[in-house]
This record gives C-alpha cells, sequence and structure tokens, in this order.
C-alpha cells in the first residue's frame, strides 16, 4: 500500500487539514478491513513539508536510510530516505 503524495505547497491549506481525516480512515481501513499491523510512508530527508505530516498523524520515524535513491532534482546525486511506520 502507498501513501498518497501531493504538492508540498499544498500541504498544510484547509482542504488538506480536511483530507487528513481521509488520510486516517486510510490507515484505519489498512489495519481494520486488510488485516495490515503496519503501515509505512517514506519521503525525501530533505523534504522538511513532506515529513511533517507522518508525524502530523502519528507515525514515527524508524530510519533515515542514507544514499538510498537518486535525487529526483539531480540523477547524479543520491539522496536520503526518511522512513515513517505506524503499527497497530
Amino acid at each position: 500500500m502507498r501513501f498518497a503524495s501531493f504538492k508540498p505547497a499544498s500541504a498544510f491549506t484547509r482542504p488538506a487539514r480536511k483530507n487528513r481525516f481521509r488520510r486516517k480512515s486510510i490507515f484505519q481501513s489498512g489495519t481494520n478491513t486488510l488485516g495490515f499491523r503496519r503501515l509505512e510512508i517514506r519521503c525525501d530527508a530533505r523534504n522538511e513539508r513532506s515529513a511533517r505530516i507522518p508525524r502530523a498523524l502519528g507515525y514515527v520515524q524508524d530510519a533515515l536510510l542514507k544514499n538510498d535513491d537518486v535525487a529526483a532534482d539531480d540523477p547524479g546525486q543520491l539522496r536520503d530516505t526518511l522512513v515513517f511506520s505506524r503499527v497497530q
């Protein structure tokens, strides 16, 4: 199950706050309906706005993966990845 992403500029606007309840219901659907015990969100470590979202939803940072993936803005560079999870 992948977490839906959105533009960072819209992350904390009024519609995005309303969508927070939908994202919480995604967690409830994943755990209650589908039987998942753990959901994970990953984001670029340089993107502070993206990292705020899982924290605001109660996810805990599990790891910082160094040089994990190719940077989207510079394919010649590797980027670090933050891993957040939430366990039922």
